[in-house]
């Protein structure tokens, strides 16, 4: 019962995006069940039509996802997200034979979670369906603290960080000016920005999911402690990480492998033709998910590059390591982490080049003493939380982990707490307007 009331309740909450939003999230929905069910029970008996309705169920949901991105009309709240759990699940089907959700009604369920409705993390739906529909894995009494507690941090590090942000980086790196110190100030800001955006986002998501008795994939594993760019991709969005070297990287590896293509050519060159040539698709098509754009594709390219070029020198590197004491030091390490933050942000001025447009937002480049000493509070209070949450060997980042052992008039105090700064320093009303999140690209 508790599954079918959070389906109406999700569904309900979908149609204040809007008739065409709805209808065509359903569309995309139920083509997909059906892809599942074709393929699932024509596998046995009829292997290529089997194999053909999930590629034709792919191609469908793929054709309006980029009908969604080019701008056509067709759009959908959280396609982007919903497009790979949805082909994740037509893909899974197809490799492995594994039997989809059946009930229509508790497919349409899982896929409008309204938790996940924004921007993920990505989740198998089979998964997603038995947490929701068949048991409960935490109760709310259980819940509550942990969820409410990860709730207020996320809209903490979303108002009173990214959107107090906002207006200024939109102003410092609108101009483009390479040659500028103001740009490069911009850029900066913006990864904080965009850190502090998504993962506030992210919390507020598995921290209402948790509320409805579910749990669902972590997305970030502290990724300001990234001590190399493929460091970063293992802790900084996950679950399309996941995705991408589940459905994308090792089945083209493997397949090239053994393709009869490098027959002719050495074991290890034909091993390191596969890596390059999967990782560069991975890549082009992670570029392309973010956005139907020359500068996302150049974002992905990128990001291929740096990987592969890291994958090559991995012996030398070893090597160095090996050759000097220093490189074990702490120090070293928060090098890394630095080198790595830096990269990153320089990487995301392709994300800027093509996002450039998509704001209303306030654009003035002023900002005063007051704010600059909030936001500097503010993301030091983030990292505070950051390091004690890993120091207790926590999946991710949780504000819980200062409060968990204390009594709960005390926990429950400190969340009010926490609730009542970002209320007044947040960033809303006037001046402001409502940003949405970077990553949730909701268009209706």
């Amino acid at each position: 019962m508790r599954g079918y009331i959070i389906t109406i309740i999700s569904l309900f909450f979908l149609t204040s995006f809007g008739k065409d939003a709805f209808f065509t999230f359903l569309a995309v929905v139920l083509l997909s069940w059906l892809a599942c069910i074709l393929t699932w029970k024509l596998r046995e008996t009829h292997r290529k039509l089997s194999f053909l309705a999930g590629i034709l169920g792919i191609i469908g949901i793929f054709i309006i996802f980029i009908l969604r991105k080019t701008g056509t009309g067709l759009h959908t709240i959280g396609l982007s997200y919903y497009f790979l759990m949805l082909a994740g699940l037509i893909i899974k089907v197809i490799r492995d034979g594994s039997k989809p959700v059946i009930d229509p009604v508790k497919f349409v369920g899982c896929a409008a979670f309204f938790p996940l409705l924004i921007e993920g993390p990505i989740c198998d739906l089979t998964e997603l369906s038995e947490r929701l529909f068949d048991s409960r894995e935490v109760g709310f009494k259980e819940a509550f603290f942990p969820a409410v507690a990860r709730f207020t941090f996320g809209l903490f590090k979303k108002l009173v960080i990214a959107d107090r942000l906002a207006g200024v980086t939109i102003a410092l790196t609108g101009s483009f000016d390479f040659a500028s110190p103001a740009f490069y100030l911009g850029v900066f800001l913006y990864s904080i920005r965009l850190i502090a955006d998504f993962t506030g986002g992210i919390d507020m998501a598995i921290s209402l999911a948790l509320l409805c008795g579910v749990r669902v994939p972590e997305n970030f594993a502290f990724p300001l402690f990234a001590a190399s760019l493929a460091d970063y991709w293992k802790r900084w969005h996950i679950t399309l990480s996941d995705w991408a070297k589940t459905n994308i990287f090792y089945p083209l590896s493997v397949a090239l492998s053994n393709s009869t293509a490098f027959e002719k050519i050495s074991t290890k060159t034909a091993v390191r033709l596969s890596v390059y040539v999967s990782a560069i698709m991975t890549w082009v098509f992670t570029g392309l998910w973010h956005g139907i754009s020359i500068w996302y594709l150049l974002w992905g390219l990128s990001n291929a590059a740096i990987l592969l070029f890291s994958y090559e020198m991995r012996g030398k590197v070893a090597k160095f390591r090996e050759s000097h004491a220093f490189t074990k030091t702490k120090a070293y390490f928060f090098f890394q982490c630095i080198r790595t933050f830096i990269l990153t942000g320089a990487l995301r001025i392709f994300d800027l080049l093509a996002y450039r447009n998509g704001s209303t937002l306030q654009t003035s480049a002023t900002i005063t003493h007051k704010e600059m000493f909030v936001i500097f509070l503010a993301v030091s209070f983030a990292l505070l939380v950051s390091f004690i949450s890993k120091k207790k060997g926590k999946r991710g980042t949780s504000f819980y982990a200062l409060i968990e052992e204390k009594k709960p008039a005390v926990r429950l105090a400190a969340i009010l707490v926490l609730l009542g700064v970002t209320i007044i320093f947040g960033a809303y009303g006037t001046g402001f307007e409502i940003s949405g999140f970077i990553y949730g690209k909701v268009a209706v």
